[in-house]
């Protein structure tokens, strides 16, 4: 249902984009950075061992609090009046670990493996901006694409493509020079990321699988923009049209006769 909603969300605000492309957009560009708390959803478990009554051991994935990982991206926007269009391509690291138990000399222990997933990430978030002031907050949703680069151990369990969607909340807040953006969201991962058919090949020296998995993350961030072009200068505004710069001098030089 969330995800559903986040989906339709990213709908209604490129539909209202639609409307509004008639004006002319404005442009900002400039960079930023965050941090993200990786939330795994497990959907399928494929335990290795089980005890001597046939009960799978457990596994267990870590949760929202100590799973801290960051991105670094570049931002670009698109205004359309108070509906904006931005893109936010970067690297963006997710980091979670896993717990199993495993039979060791006859006993069960547990064994925690980390992982640590960058994604160079493409998000695409569209938006309506309120207010009319230096401080404006904004609404909206996004949809993101991400192709995995590297990990630590077992990242080979995981297939390359993430594709997410995410209600998006935030402010601008504008100085005379720049722009400070602050964006807060939730991910929700549309698809499992794990390769099913290398769920064994963790390369741990104690073996386990991996479970199927959505990576769903909590995520915050700040940015500074800049606006391309400059505003006309109060002078050029003063500026009288030629037809009018021309009956000024024709009066000046009545006077003067």
């Amino acid at each position: 249902m969330i995800k559903r909603l986040a989906l339709l969300a990213v709908f209604i605000s490129l539909q209202a984009v639609c409307v509004n492309l008639s004006a002319q957009p404005e442009f900002k560009y400039g960079f930023g950075g965050g941090v993200n708390l990786s939330m795994v959803s497990e959907q399928s478990s494929y335990p290795l061992f089980v005890d001597i009554s046939g009960n799978n051991y457990t596994s267990k994935y870590s949760g929202l609090g100590s799973n801290l990982g960051n991105q670094y991206f570049f931002h670009g926007e698109l205004w359309f009046k108070n509906f904006i269009v931005a893109i936010k391509p970067g690297s963006y690291t997710y980091k979670f670990s896993k717990t199993d138990e495993i039979v060791f000399n006859t006993a069960p222990m547990e064994q925690t493996n980390n992982y640590l997933l960058r994604y160079v990430q493409i998000p695409i978030e569209v938006k309506k901006a309120f207010g009319q002031g230096s401080f404006k907050p904004f609404i909206g949703g996004a949809i993101s694409y991400g192709h995995l680069l590297q990990g630590g151990d077992g990242t080979f369990t995981f297939i390359k493509p993430r594709f997410a969607a995410s209600p998006v909340a935030g402010a601008y807040y504008s100085f005379d020079k720049f722009d400070l953006v602050l964006t807060g969201g939730y991910n929700f991962g549309l698809h499992t990321i794990t390769k099913k058919t290398s769920r064994y090949n963790t390369g741990s020296d104690t073996p386990y699988s991996q479970s199927d998995i959505k990576l769903n993350d909590l995520h915050i961030s700040l940015s500074v923009l800049f606006a391309i072009g400059q505003k006309e200068s109060k002078g050029a505004l003063d500026c009288p049209p030629p037809g009018q710069r021309f009956k000024n001098q024709k009066t000046r030089k009545q006077k003067r006769n």
